[in-house]
């Protein structure tokens, strides 16, 4: 096993995940309250591969059709675990999860 290895538990069965050089070594679930011109919002959520929130929340913008009037908060650090299974790179932005709109409806 590699030093750089992590042990994680994953339905009840020790898995080694060792991160790969290419992949970001942090990265953050950004979410961003996208507000269109007829006054309707829709919540989404991005995985972003940085190392700080404030940095996420900044990388997120180069997804195409964010600007900086779209409210953006960093929720939680993405696991090494997730970093792998996205494939995140450092400065990647993809999209995770669900969208909701501005009510919290599906």
């Amino acid at each position: 096993m590699a030093k750089a290895a992590e042990r994680i538990i994953d339905e009840g069965r020790l898995q080694d995940v060792t991160p790969a050089r290419e992949f970001a070594s942090s990265g953050w679930v950004i979410e961003v309250l996208l507000v269109f011109d007829n006054g309707s919002a829709e919540r989404r959520f991005f995985a972003v591969g940085a190392e700080t929130a404030a940095s996420a929340e900044e990388v997120v913008l180069s997804y195409p059709g964010i600007t900086r009037d779209d409210k953006r908060v960093a929720c939680r650090l993405l696991s090494p675990k997730e970093i792998a299974d996205l494939r995140l790179r450092t400065l990647a932005v993809r999209p995770y999860g669900w969208s909701l709109d501005a009510l919290g409806e599906v």
